[in-house]
Order: C-alpha cells, then structure tokens, then sequence
C-alpha cells in the first residue's frame, strides 16, 4: 500500500515569490486549474483515497477538496496544523527584495540554504503571529512558533508522519495528504532518513504527487 503526497496549488504569493508560510493565501486561478488537473489525473488512474488529510491553510484545504469532491465526495478533509507549512517569523509576507533591503542578500542565502538557522522571530503582539488568528484557538499557545528553522519545522512535521505510520499499521487505508513543498520535503526526510543534503535539492513543484510505499 502507500500514502500520496501532494503540494498544494500555485498561489500569487508563490508566482512573486513572497515567504508565504503561515499567510493564509488562497489559489490563484492558475492553482485551481492546477488541482482541478491533478483531480482529473488521478481520477484516470483510478486512484481513491479513503483518507484525506490537509494543513490549517486555505491553499492546502481549497486544493484538497478539488481532488475530494471528483474522487470521493463523501470523505471530510482531515486538517492537521502540523502539517502547515515552515513559519518564516518576521520574513513572512517579504519579497526576495524587501529580505535583502532588511536583513541584507547574504542574511538570506545563507538563510535558505541552513537547515539550523532561526529566521527574525514575530513579537506576540504582531498580527501575523499565530496566537493571533482565531485559526489556532483550539491549538495550545506552547506550539504556536513565531518563526521556525527548517529544523524545527522538520521536528514538527516528524511528529504527524511517526502518528500516521503507527496508525497506518492498524489501519493500510489508503491516504492522500495534501501539504507544502516544505512540508512534502520533510516526510520524505524523515521516512527515507535523508540527510540534509538532500533536504534541500528535493524539487516539489505545485500540485506535484509523490507516492510513498510503506510496508
């Protein structure tokens, strides 16, 4: 059996390449064509998921249910906040340009390129933190990050993909997991045992599918 990954569809944030994140941005036309696509494609396959699973944000939940409602209607769309994808603190929202102007070009090559380094933290009254979106009431303020290494966001996406494959063993329904290119790059770490390396030449574009085989 085996668990389908797949990255949402292209967003306008991700067309001007802005540090998206936690932003809760929506499909630009071009994104719902792209997952309207992929639903098609998977329906000529024959591919059925009978679990589905998504992050909190819109660009993941929007690109499921196009897959859902051609494929199985009848299924919820399980949203899951580990699964968001990397908080980019203060950066989120920044162009490549505005990075630079703050922080400076080398600040963010080396940023995107280290699996370890923080980005700018959020301050708690900044409206862009997470314990200000009434998304999270149900989530403990604890988890909430207000920027995240990818190491971090490794560590956070780990703790859902060890769940699922413990769960997976009881239970070899097939499951579709429909996330971020960030968020696709760390399972794949965690179930191959990646190094970090690899993390970083892992190509994921939108509405990609990635097929994982688990025993």
């Amino acid at each position: 059996m085996s668990i389908v990954l797949v990255r949402h569809g292209l967003t306008e944030w991700n067309s001007s390449k802005r540090c998206t994140g936690w932003t809760d941005i929506g499909l630009s036309r071009v994104g719902v064509q792209q997952s309207i696509d992929l639903a098609n494609y998977l329906n000529n396959i024959g591919y059925i998921p009978s679990l589905i699973y998504s992050s909190y944000l819109k660009r993941s939940i929007e690109t499921a249910k196009y897959i859902r409602d051609l494929l199985a209607p009848n299924l919820l769309i399980n949203r899951r906040w580990r699964l968001n994808e990397n908080h980019y603190g203060a950066l989120q929202g920044m162009s490549v340009n505005e990075i630079d102007d703050a922080y400076g070009e080398e600040f963010r090559c080396k940023f995107f390129n280290d699996f370890y380094l923080s980005p700018p933290s959020l301050t708690i009254d900044d409206c862009r933190h997470p314990q200000n979106d009434k998304l999270y009431d149900l989530i403990s303020p604890d988890y909430l990050p207000c920027g995240e290494s990818f190491y971090d966001h490794f560590c956070r996406v780990d703790i859902f993909w060890r769940r699922l494959i413990e769960s997976y063993k009881q239970d070899k329904r097939s499951r579709l997991i429909v996330c971020h290119g960030n968020t696709i790059r760390a399972i794949m770490m965690s179930h191959y045992g990646l190094n970090i390396e690899h993390y970083f030449s892992i190509d994921v574009s939108n509405c990609t599918t990635i097929r994982l085989d688990v025993d």
